[in-house]
């Protein structure tokens, strides 16, 4: 057993040794974006040495492959338009793949206006209208704070949205 694990190693090290960190870093990119941090993982967690690895972020950020503003721009973007998600939710999803603080709060406050969440919340709460009438007011209230948006919007959202066929009845 301890053999078969060893002779793993040493073939993952040979493979490793014949393709270079910024081939790796760049076939990944070809399949998704991502940020310099969450990059890192990946090479670190592919056995490339900090050095070689440091080079090839270097390289990727030098040729514009890597960019985490662009890179949360992008997510921002995605996760706001097509899950809805609200900027809670897409901050710490964002804080979890390592993109700086700053540069997440940047890009949210420019792309996420309070007239783009009414929105979201709006659309969310009609969509949930459509589904189900079985849904309390406290139910709606933290089915939106889940999906990241602030308590204050979803009470407002939901005490100023007309009831439609006693959707928010309470039992």
């Amino acid at each position: 057993m301890n053999q078969n694990w060893k002779k793993q190693k040493q073939n993952k090290q040979k493979k490793q040794s014949s393709v270079s960190s910024l081939h790796k870093a760049v076939s990944l990119l070809a399949r998704r974006s991502y940020g310099i941090q969450e990059m890192r993982r990946k090479l670190v967690s592919a056995s490339y040495e900090s050095e070689e690895i440091d080079e090839t972020l270097a390289r990727l950020v030098e040729m514009g492959y890597l960019d985490d503003q662009a890179y949360a721009r992008a997510y921002i973007r995605d996760q706001m338009h097509l899950r809805r998600k609200g900027p809670n939710m897409i901050r710490a999803e964002l804080i979890g793949k390592k993109v700086a603080y700053e540069t997440i709060n940047q890009v949210l406050s420019e792309q996420y206006t309070e007239t783009l969440q009414w929105e979201n919340v709006t659309a969310l709460i009609d969509k949930w209208r459509r589904s189900s009438a079985d849904y309390t007011e406290q139910q709606l209230i933290r089915k939106l704070i889940q999906k990241g948006y602030a308590p204050a919007l979803a009470m407002r959202a939901l005490n100023e949205l007309p009831d439609e066929q006693g959707f928010l009845d309470t039992p």
